[in-house]
């Protein structure tokens, strides 16, 4: 079954067997002491205040 949400097309979206694949991908680069990983959005914003 291809994965999708809502009314897409599921003609171009990766299997089920894809899916579990990246899935495991995700993992073992988690698993990697060397990867940092950061939690949360970070968003930055530039203004002045007029006046």
């Amino acid at each position: 079954m291809p994965w999708a949400t809502g009314n897409q097309s599921s003609n171009d979206l990766a299997t089920e067997a894809e899916v579990d694949e990246l899935k495991r991908a995700v993992a073992a680069h988690l698993d990697d002491p060397q990867t940092t990983v950061f939690f949360g959005p970070y968003i930055q914003a530039w203004g002045r205040k007029p006046g």
